[in-house]
């Protein structure tokens, strides 16, 4: 039986349930941010990736203690946060001394549920937080009154990790890689993006999704993927036909803060008008290497494209990118997909170790 299944909820105010709200000590624009080797994590107003912008050097001033929860008054992005940190403007923190990992990440998914009633127009702060209660496990102290049930959020909390864990378990594949060998030395020159017929020799052949509103989409199977930086960009599952095969990529042509991001799509999907599906025109294009090139697409076309210059497909059509290159047997530059493809299987059998390493810390 689910250890949800077990629990009390009840709704309480945030105030009650933890110790201290406090604005963040340890904010900076970020512009005016010192540089340096890299080693503490820059908290901004983004919905994604645990709300880190950047990793930025010692700034000279202490960090804010980790095993807190964050919320943003802007953006309302809500996450536990286990270690120490920098922000920009805006943030509150959430303490309590009986706070951990567990209990920290499932508050913070009840959190971010309760905070959707907000937005810009009526948007989060302290005063209004203080009159907020959200529905938490509770159990009868000492005095007969209703308290968080702490052990209770950290069993829901154990479940609810190795129920996470145990997909991403199918995706982690080293392919008898060596996380510790050495990355190989990529030598790199540009190469456009789109190939185009006896004008210009490129990288992908570009394809145009199709325009499906929400209200068309029917629950369904087929990953859709629209205008979003989030979530591989896959913003429903529908009742549709696939447009496009497994193993291509995607880029945003138009999006909510996600234009110019590119993802790699590993099963057929369908894609909305605001988005280019990107057909390799090399059969070397492996996963390992598009996971690579991904990253590449996006950051060299997120700075130059926006709402107000567009990545139409005629922008598209001009832009190249820095790759890395090889000749062939001709003596012409191509991409270099095996390197690629190398550096790539290096790179996730890395990731796939501190996976590990932080799953293992849950057990």
């Amino acid at each position: 039986m689910s250890a949800y299944n077990d629990l009390q909820f009840a709704p309480m105010l945030i105030t009650d349930v933890f110790e201290s709200m406090a604005s963040s000590n340890a904010w900076f624009d970020r512009v005016h941010l010192a540089g340096g080797d890299p080693a503490i994590p820059y908290l901004s107003q983004t919905q994604s990736a645990n709300s880190i912008a950047a990793i930025v050097a010692d700034q000279g001033v202490p960090t804010e203690p980790g095993n807190c929860v964050t919320v943003t008054l802007k953006t309302q992005a809500t996450f536990y946060q286990p270690m120490a940190f920098y922000t920009a403007q805006n943030f509150l923190i959430f303490r309590h001394e009986q706070l951990n990992e567990l209990s920290g990440v499932t508050l913070a998914t009840i959190m971010r549920r309760a905070l959707k009633k907000f937005s810009w127009g009526y948007g989060v702060s302290m005063a209004r937080l203080r009159k907020m209660r959200i529905m938490v496990p509770v159990v009868s102290g000492d005095g007969g009154q209703l308290v968080v049930d702490w052990r209770g959020l950290e069993r829901l909390g154990a479940e609810l990790m190795t129920a996470a864990a145990r997909p991403i378990q199918s995706v982690l594949t080293t392919g008898g890689c060596d996380p510790s060998e050495e990355l190989p030395d990529l030598r790199f020159g540009p190469m456009y993006v789109v190939d185009v017929p006896e004008r210009q020799r490129g990288i992908f052949r570009a394809h145009k999704g199709k325009r499906l509103i929400t209200a068309h989409r029917r629950p369904g199977q087929t990953p859709f993927v629209a205008g979003s930086r989030v979530n591989n960009s896959i913003v429903d599952l529908a009742d549709v036909p696939a447009l496009f095969p497994g193993g291509w990529v995607t880029l945003i042509y138009n999006g909510d803060g996600g234009t110019g991001h590119a993802k790699y799509q590993p099963m057929p999907f369908s894609a909305s008008d605001d988005v280019t599906a990107l057909e390799p025109v090399s059969d070397a294009a492996t996963e390992d290497a598009l996971l690579m090139m991904v990253t590449l697409l996006t950051q060299q076309c997120v700075p130059k494209f926006g709402f107000g210059y567009k990545l139409t497909l005629h922008r598209l059509g001009r832009q190249r990118i820095m790759v890395p290159i090889t000749s062939d047997e001709d003596g012409e530059q191509v991409v270099d997909w095996k390197g690629m493809t190398r550096y790539g299987q290096i790179l996730r059998a890395r990731v796939d170790q501190r996976v590990e390493a932080s799953e293992a810390l849950t057990r």
